[in-house]
């Protein structure tokens, strides 16, 4: 530790917090430093992720914490392994207020960063070819004596297998951010970049009147539109009356 705060400043550890805006969005960041002992989580590390919380739940901001470890940290023994629950806690403090819990993984995010508070964000980003797991590959594959899967732990795997909701390249986040926070804390305005007016016509059309009427309808059109309410409704874009009840006809644009 000592020579970890040499070189990057006294009272440096491996986080660092940051308050402001993003696409006019209050929230707090909590950043990794893989500089400093590879990101390791001691009590500095559990300390910061608590006060981060406290001050995004303080000042209703969404909390953004940004993961680049190797774990928890060696060097202080059991008072490593408890900023596990701490930063869970952390995490529960911030949703419990309402607030969004987002979670960008960056290379690496392993050990015990991952099988905590990393993993438990309401929207989980990572970056391309970032490194995600516990234990390493190696070892994973010595035990079970298994050859493990191409691309195993790395972000376009866990996306794949619903562990990651979107990667993202580095140059796209700051747009994505914004945003995901707009949609997250901004639920009265409506979002219709994504929903033109001429695909809500086609949908009203080609969809949504043969769905009610329920009449000779193939079955891969009911498929379709289940798939694409589905997506649209993650998204906060469109809610589509289910109601018996002419003046329900149509499609509704709204927020959820």
């Amino acid at each position: 530790m000592g020579e970890g705060q040499a070189a990057l400043g006294a009272g440096s550890d491996a986080i660092v917090l940051a308050e402001g805006r993003i696409g006019g969005i209050a929230a707090v960041v909590a950043a990794f430093d893989f500089a400093f002992m590879g990101g390791s989580m001691g009590l500095a590390v559990g300390e910061g992720l608590v006060a981060a919380a406290r001050r995004a739940v303080e000042h209703e901001a969404a909390l953004i914490v940004v993961p680049a470890s190797g774990g928890a940290r060696m060097q202080e023994g059991i008072l490593s392994l408890m900023q596990m629950p701490r930063a869970v806690l952390a995490a529960d403090m911030v949703k419990e207020a309402g607030l969004p819990y987002v979670v960008l993984l960056t290379d690496p995010t392993t050990g015990g960063v991952s099988t905590s508070f990393a993993m438990l964000g309401d929207v989980t980003l990572a970056e391309p070819g970032a490194v995600i797991g516990f234990a390493g590959a190696r070892v994973i594959e010595e035990t079970i004596r298994e050859k493990l899967p191409e691309r195993f732990q790395r972000a376009e795997y866990l996306y794949e297998h619903g562990m990651v909701d979107q990667v993202v390249p580095r140059a796209e986040l700051r747009a994505t951010l914004a945003r995901l926070l707009s949609l997250l804390r901004e639920p009265g305005v409506t979002h219709v970049a994504a929903a033109t007016d001429h695909v809500i016509e086609s949908w009203r059309n080609d969809v949504y009147a043969p769905y009610k009427s329920s009449v000779g309808v193939p079955e891969e059109l009911l498929v379709q539109f289940a798939d694409a309410e589905r997506a649209l409704r993650a998204l906060g874009i469109v809610t589509w009356p289910m109601v018996e009840d002419e003046a329900d006809d149509g499609i509704l644009i709204a927020d959820l």
